[in-house]
Formats: C-alpha cells, structure tokens, sequence
C-alpha cells in the first residue's frame, strides 16, 4: 500500500513539474523582421588597383546617393541595415588611368581580374546571396596598354533589387 502510495505521489509531482516547466507562450513574440539588410564585398586585383580609378555608386536606405573611390585597399566593404523595405542600388566601376596616373609599368604581369559578393535581405523577398567565382585574368607587362585600350571602362558590379 505504502509503495501505491509513493508511486502515485511521485507520479503527481512528475506531471506537476512538467506543467509548471511548459512555456505557455507568453515570451514568444514574433521577432520582428521588417527590415532590409545589404553586404557589399569587392576585392580588386593588383592591376585593377594600378591601372584604373575604381569607383563605387550606391544609395543607402535614407535614399542619399554616394560615390566612393575604392584605393590601397585589398578589400572594400559596405554594410547597411534599417527597419522597413527600402531599394538596393550599387554599381561598381573601374576607368583606365592614364600612363601620368598610373606610372611605370615594372612587373611581368597584373592581376586584372576581382571577386565579389552580395548578401542582403528584404522581408518580401528574404535573404539571397550572389557571388560568383572569380576568373583570374593576369595581364603580361607586353599587352598592359593594349588592354587598357580595348577595356577603358569595367563594370565589377551593377545590383540593382
């Protein structure tokens, strides 16, 4: 009788615990994900840094329009976040400079080519990524000008969402 009695008391506190320890919900608010976020990576080669005026366009989420000249970095970076749906714009592009800008041209070949990335999210559309593979694109010191001449505009990136 006595070990009836003790199970069914232990059976007791076990179900009371277990509702005592049940969340009811009331701190399970929805987390609030209006908001737009965005991540810009670029990293140029080393002939893309010597041999041309990198410039990067973009609005941020206020709707102010930059320009900013990307130089002496390995990698530029852009992050933005802000409540509500606002428009993604960013375009990147590199101009040839001229043989008085960029100098003497000293090394046995350049590296031309980048890699970049973008990550951002939009609650409409939620969170997406582009990144392409980067192709290596180096330039002997022979075919540096020729090149400038058949490429005096690059555009690394046009992201428009």
């Amino acid at each position: 009788m006595k070990i009836i009695l003790y199970l069914s008391a232990f059976i007791s506190c076990v179900c009371f615990a277990c509702l005592c320890l049940t969340a009811c919900g009331d701190d399970d608010k929805d987390i609030d994900r209006d908001y737009t976020n965005v991540h810009y990576t670029l990293r140029p080669g080393i002939g893309l840094l010597k041999f041309y005026t990198i410039k990067a366009y973009y609005t941020d989420f206020n709707g102010v329009s930059h320009e900013e000249e990307i130089k002496d970095v390995t990698e530029w970076d852009y992050r933005e976040k802000k409540e509500g749906t606002h428009p993604i714009k960013c375009r990147v592009t590199a101009t040839a400079k001229t043989p008085e800008e960029y100098g003497e041209i000293d090394a046995a070949s350049y590296d031309f080519s980048w890699e970049y990335s973008i990550h951002w999210y939009k609650m409409e559309g939620g969170a997406h990524s582009e990144q392409p593979y980067p192709s290596p694109n180096y330039i002997s010191k022979d075919n540096v000008v020729k090149f400038l001449a058949e490429n005096p505009t690059i555009t690394l990136i046009n992201f428009s969402k």
